[in-house]
């Protein structure tokens, strides 16, 4: 390694100057084995940067020559463009210090500003970074008790154990897909955040406790938060000084193993324990591993741990740089039309990363989008102005950006805005046909839910509180046993009233017999009848009041113990009573799926319900009256269902777009074999639907359009 002194960078004629910071502080690391990369090393910060052999070597002849620009740039491949970008890039990262000002160093500053936090305000909304502290002194202390997590032999083990994770997922399927269909729910936000918390803290912890297996260094430690939802994130740059290429592996994909022994950790709790949270919790971290591990931490896409693996693997370092200037290229070249130069792309590498740049460069826009989106979704009105600065920032400001850079090409005559307007209009009208063409293909599955056939609803009788629940949900009750007992303060309120009237009606009737008054004594006894009528009906109306079963049965209602103490208005349901042998499968379908269900007509639907192998059932008869009222409330986000739904002042929900009741008869053994209350999803395959058109479709479940 060469430490840095003070340099300077000269050109002809000139005096200018570029520090580079102390020898205390800035240290190049020449490569170990052929191939490798150089290492900057910022001791001051903890900071390591990886270089390539060209920028070591113009870097390196600074130093030594006590930064004799003109000879390091005779030592070097570097063309003038190359050397302003790679002083523009130290720079940006505080690596050198600028005493005075050059045509070269203009440029380089230039170029710095372009690349500095000057979004860093607006852009922290999506993603920002708090350290914590220093984590080395703890991680030294408790390495001898956790090498032993990184062994050979661990690692085999944790191997077994993901293969055995994945096989018991797949071996209850159909159980799992029913609970993690209800991942996004709002009953669902705290379990959410919990196991992403968990997943998040073991991650960057195994990345850390790999490093000081291979005697890295692990300076910083803190929490970065995108869209608010906080993750952990440990500084192991050092580990680019390990001179195996093993060792680097392990530690980048540390991470991404440990989310995995987690989440097949998860899956055997799950499939052993029986109470409802933690099932459910279980779940969150299966699901929350590998969306995050196949679409963010794994993937070489986007600049995370599979993408450092891959620029590792292919000794790339500037691989991100590359491939996005490549994408830039294409882009300006073959859409916009703009009479530009390829950028110089590395021999043996330049036809994947051709490919890799065009995937990247999808990809990222379709993260930004995502990002967009569920800022929109998660934080609700806030949501919306969050949105509003991503679209400035990731669309607005490059677009602003890039119409300048077609302005100066159009008046050196090397852009055509009639050329690259016809372009981009042509192949969106080609993509929008094709997209309007092609159909859809695969299924659309619709939620249902296992109902009574007919069921037996039982009402409050009057309005009043519920005093007390005495069965619960599922539970079999045979007729006349006592189901529930309300209390209306305002029926005995009536009962004592009457009570007294009547009292008083029998005095005047004793009274006018001892007088003798016939026309008295007959009003008296006209209005004693009236009374006592009365009377009985209000005590029929308490008696009432104990809501018993009409007929053996089995009892379905949600949350029933949470009924206790609520207020019910005369006519509002209370709970269904049905009979085993005789139940039906209630979907909530959009008005373009009821009539896909109208098509089929003997033939049956597929139905997945949890627990249960795969059945078929006919439709029995659609209500082609779509309505925003749920078909079933078990369905709503509020009962932790699949459909999205709007809170009303009332406490009840609505849908954000009218739905259609489907109604499928199941067979006598079906439906002994099937609970009533169970959720299920029917497949209905698409039928003459485009794929635009079934997006906006399938958005409409949830948009307002």
């Amino acid at each position: 390694m060469v430490a840095a002194q003070a340099a300077t960078l000269r050109e002809p004629g000139d005096a200018p100057r570029l520090r580079l910071e102390p020898a205390s502080s800035v240290t190049l690391h020449a490569p170990r084995k052929t191939g490798d990369p150089w290492i900057i090393q910022e001791s001051s910060r903890n900071k390591y940067y990886r270089v390539g052999a060209d920028e070591a070597s113009f870097l390196g002849e600074l130093i030594v020559r006590d930064g004799d620009v003109e000879f390091a740039s005779r030592s070097t491949k570097l063309s003038r463009s190359q050397l302003e970008a790679l002083c523009g890039w130290l720079i940006a990262h505080e690596l050198v210090v600028v005493d005075e000002s050059t045509e070269l160093t203009v440029q380089a500053a230039k170029t710095a500003a372009s690349s500095g936090t000057g979004r860093l305000s607006w852009g922290s909304l999506y993603f920002a970074r708090v350290p914590i502290g220093n984590p080395d002194p703890i991680l030294e202390r408790c390495k001898d008790w956790t090498d032993g997590l990184f062994s050979k032999s661990a690692e085999l083990t944790k191997g077994v154990l993901i293969l055995v994770g994945m096989a018991v997922v797949v071996s209850g399927w159909s159980d799992f897909v029913s609970d993690s269909t209800r991942l996004v729910t709002a009953s669902r936000g705290l379990s959410f955040l919990a196991a992403w918390s968990l997943l998040k803290f073991v991650h960057e912890l195994s990345h850390a406790l790999a490093c000081k297996l291979y005697g890295g260094h692990v300076p910083q430690w803190g929490a970065a938060f995108i869209l608010l939802m906080p993750i952990a994130y440990v500084d192991v740059s050092s580990g680019w000084l390990f001179d195996s290429r093993w060792r680097r592996f392990h530690v980048t994909l540390a991470g991404v193993v440990s989310e995995c022994v987690l989440a097949a950790t998860a899956a055997f709790v799950w499939s052993q324990t029986t109470t409802p949270w933690l099932q459910l919790f279980c779940v969150d971290i299966i699901v929350l591993a590998v969306i995050g591990s196949l679409f963010f931490n794994a993937n070489p896409l986007l600049k995370f741990d599979g993408y450092f693996a891959l620029a590792d693997l292919t000794g790339i370092d500037n691989l991100y740089e590359i491939s996005a200037g490549y994408a830039r290229y294409w882009g300006r070249r073959y859409l916009l039309g703009l009479a530009e130069e390829a950028p110089s792309l590395p021999g043996q590498h330049a036809g994947w990363i051709r490919i890799y740049a065009l995937a990247t460069a999808a990809y990222r826009a379709f993260a930004i989008w995502g990002l967009i989106l569920a800022a929109t979704y998660l934080l609700g009105g806030w949501g919306i102005v969050v949105a509003a600065i991503g679209v400035v920032l990731f669309v607005g400001l490059p677009a602003m950006r890039l119409v300048t850079l077609l302005r100066e090409a159009h008046r050196c005559g090397r852009f055509s805005w009639a050329g690259a307007f016809y372009r981009i209009s042509t192949l969106t009208v080609l993509g929008c046909m094709l997209l309007f063409v092609i159909p859809a293909t695969g299924s659309r599955s619709a939620p249902g839910v296992v109902q009574f056939d007919p069921p037996i609803v039982l009402r409050a009788p009057s309005d009043g509180f519920v005093r007390r629940v005495l069965v619960r949900d599922g539970e079999d009750v045979e007729a006349g046993q006592l189901l529930m007992v309300m209390k209306s303060d305002a029926l005995q309120s009536e009962v004592e009233r009457l009570r007294i009237e009547l009292a008083r009606a029998e005095q005047i009737e004793r009274t006018a017999h001892l007088s003798k008054d016939t026309f008295q004594l007959g009003h008296a006894r006209a209005e004693l009848r009236s009374l006592k009528e009365q009377l009985d009906d209000a005590n029929d109306r308490i008696e009432a009041l104990k809501v018993r079963a009409p007929q053996g049965g089995t009892v379905v209602a949600r949350r029933l113990q949470e009924a206790e103490g609520s207020f019910r208005k005369e006519g509002d349901e209370l709970l269904l009573l049905g009979t085993s042998k005789s139940k039906r499968i209630c979907l909530s379908v959009t008005p373009s799926q009821a009539s896909d269900f109208g098509r089929l007509g003997d033939r049956g639907v597929p139905i997945d319900v949890a627990g249960c192998s795969r059945l078929n059932a006919a439709v029995q008869r659609i209500e082609m009256r779509a309505s925003v009222q749920p078909a079933d409330a078990s369905l709503t986000a509020q009962y932790d269902g699949p459909l999205p739904a709007i809170l009303q002042d009332d406490g009840t929900a609505k849908l954000p777009q009218p739905h259609v009741k489907v109604y499928l008869s199941l067979t006598e053994s079906q439906s002994r074999n099937l609970r009533c209350g169970q959720r299920c999803y029917a497949y209905m395959p698409r039928s003459h639907v485009s794929i635009l058109g079934n997006f906006f479709d399938d958005l409409r479940t949830y948009i307002p359009l």
